[in-house]
């Protein structure tokens, strides 16, 4: 296509059916070797009465697993990028956060208000652990990604 070209509906339809082809192929494919695995290990102890549902085995697992490689290449950068972060995960994240946050709150205005402006350690100690949670209260601590199981994992920063 050149340049200013646009894209038909029915060009837009016919790509849409071929991706979503695409995608259940892949998912018939991943469940298919998941039956499969399961099905090879009922092989074992190996038994000369089971080579012939082997040979069997192995002509069926043959196609799908010489597509998996293509399906891994084509989830692969979907996997690099972390899902979207969903006010529920931000809450989640941050509640031990605010916890911390409050108690401290609550223990600087339980101080003598001649503690609080008073220039000491222990005062300075406590601002810089009200504003560090503060600060860290504002930061993504949760990034999630599809694992090669097509599961979530979750990567977190360090609280340290």
């Amino acid at each position: 296509m050149g340049h200013g070209s646009r894209i038909g509906a029915g060009q837009l339809s016919k790509i849409a059916c071929r991706l979503t082809a695409h995608s259940i192929a892949r998912l018939s494919d991943q469940n298919l070797l998941k039956t499969l695995s399961q099905e090879a290990e009922s092989f074992w102890p190996a038994k000369e009465a089971n080579l012939e549902r082997m040979g069997e085995w192995l002509v069926m697992a043959q196609e799908p697993m010489e597509r998996m490689p293509g399906h891994q290449q084509d989830l692969e950068p979907l996997r690099l990028k972390p899902r979207p972060y969903s006010e529920a995960d931000r809450d989640r994240d941050t509640a031990a956060l605010r916890e911390e946050l409050e108690a401290l709150l609550k223990f600087w205005q339980t101080l003598p208000e001649d503690q609080r402006t008073r220039e000491d350690f222990e005062r300075q100690e406590i601002e810089a652990a009200i504003s560090e949670r503060r600060s860290r209260l504002q930061e993504r601590r949760t990034w999630l990604f599809t694992d090669s199981g097509d599961t979530t994992v979750s990567a977190s920063k360090s609280t340290a």
